[in-house]
């Protein structure tokens, strides 16, 4: 499968590997393969929150996987809080780094789940709470930004201009299908800098970057999504 930017081709991934290279300047890396038992992630929806549902989240066979599949769209967010970025809950600097390895294990259970046959594939290089974050995602035939502002999932309707940026793929998306992604993330520019497979594909300006508590995220919507080889990059 290959993934069109404006007639530049890059190949997709297809099988999960550690990604190379050095650590950047004054950064360290942390690379997540999940093929132990650590499980440094929570649920930050409290209590009964329409839109949302807890999802079943298990570390197995070296993924971390979503297996519990709905009909409804009900998210589920999982935030990372181990000690990559110098901080003991999680918390994220100034600057920093994410990149991750997304797939579906399998269909969703019903054509209803946006984005099917994959649903949704998304992570969120900032994320304040369940209603303000940036969010990259892939579904059927698209791969977009969106800066989250007090919108909920699930049937809420997102304004246009919360999509940031955004690229048509050459095929549409198959439940074999898999995308390495990432973002650098400055919050004094107020910029985050979006890599596809490991390729820089653009440097959108995003207003509502500060400095109040972020983490980032993983999610699903009712799917059977996957991540592998997590590799979080901590500068300042």
């Amino acid at each position: 499968m290959r993934w069109a930017w404006g007639g530049v081709l890059a190949i997709a991934v297809t099988a999960c590997g550690l990604v190379g290279g050095a650590p950047p300047p004054g950064g360290s890396v942390t690379m997540l393969d999940f093929s132990g038992s650590d499980f440094p992630f929570d649920n930050p929806v409290q209590g009964e929150m329409p839109g949302f549902a807890a999802g079943k989240w298990l570390v197995q066979g070296g993924t971390l996987d979503q297996v519990e599949g709905r009909q409804d769209n009900l998210a589920s967010h999982l935030r990372y809080r181990g000690k990559a970025f110098g901080s003991d809950d999680g918390r994220a600097g100034r600057q920093y780094g994410l990149d991750v390895t997304c797939s579906a294990a399998r269909e969703a259970e019903s054509s209803s789940v946006h984005g099917y046959p994959t649903g949704i594939l998304a992570c969120m290089p900032y994320y304040r709470d369940p209603t303000h974050y940036l969010m990259l995602v892939a579904a059927r035939q698209e791969i977009a930004c969106w800066w989250v502002d007090g919108q909920r999932p699930a049937g809420a309707t997102w304004p246009e201009s919360a999509r940031l940026w955004s690229r048509w793929l050459e095929a549409a998306m198959e439940a074999s299908s898999s995308i390495r992604w990432g973002a650098d993330v400055d919050i004094e520019r107020r910029q985050v800098a979006i890599r596809v497979d490991g390729r820089s594909v653009a440097t959108v300006e995003v207003p509502g970057l500060d400095d109040r508590p972020h983490w980032v995220a993983l999610a699903a919507n009712g799917n059977f999504v996957r991540f592998d080889d997590l590799r979080l990059v901590h500068r300042r």
